[in-house]
């Protein structure tokens, strides 16, 4: 418990002495956390529909293989063990560090705050905060989103016009489920987290929105 708290008061004080270095180095590792649970789950559901495709082919034909059907799950089983698609963590990886972190920098501890100002050591009025989250979900979203689909796209070396259509295809996908989500999210954000924090606390929201993104990213 100490040493997480002492962690913990470590990450702030590079918060706010390193903030672009501090939120780019998380932003990659939590998007490359939120792919690889998305891939976690994707094996398990796949393999759940494999496992029952194949018994219900082994009891058709249990004669047939002269096999028990203990015995045929526990081959199937064998035969099968999750193994991480690295690139496409790293892929993820790169576009935190290198796009998302430097994006929710200057967003969240730049540009958000001169667009609307609260005074130090003043809690956020009800107007104030309502604005700041009208603002995320226009323009940072737009932002997001859009620069989130061309470059993953581009990471998985496919060229500008299949960047430009996946933005097209998926763009509503991405913004009609993050109106679900991440304006709850942004009024616990706006209301009780300090600026040069907010973005870390979007990261840490961003775990398993990352797997959602990751889903929209690779779905065929």
């Amino acid at each position: 418990m100490k040493f997480a708290t002492q962690l913990l008061q470590k990450y702030n004080y590079l918060c706010e002495k390193k903030p672009l270095i501090t939120i780019s180095i998380s932003s990659g590792f939590i998007l490359g956390l939120g792919d690889g649970l998305m891939q976690i789950l994707q094996f398990y559901k796949q393999k759940k529909q494999s496992d029952n495709q194949q018994i219900q082919e082994n009891l058709n034909n249990i004669e047939n293989l002269h096999l028990s059907k203990s015995n045929q799950i526990q081959l199937n089983l064998q035969r099968q063990s999750f193994k991480l698609d690295k690139q496409r963590t790293l892929n993820m990886a790169i576009f935190g560090w290198f796009f998302l972190g430097p994006l929710s920098y200057f967003w969240y501890c730049r540009l958000l705050p001169k667009m609307v100002p609260v005074s130090p050591n003043t809690q956020i009025s009800n107007k104030q905060l309502f604005q700041k989250i009208f603002y995320d979900e226009t323009i940072m979203s737009l932002a997001y989103y859009t620069t989130f689909l061309y470059v993953m796209t581009r990471l998985e070396r496919k060229n500008h016009s299949e960047g430009i259509e996946k933005v097209k295809k998926d763009f509503f996908t991405c913004y009609k489920a993050d109106l679900l989500y991440w304006p709850f999210i942004q009024f616990v954000n706006f209301r009780y987290f300090p600026i040069h924090l907010q973005s870390v606390a979007v990261n840490v929201a961003s775990t398993l929105w990352g797997a959602f993104l990751s889903y929209v990213q690779n779905k065929e």
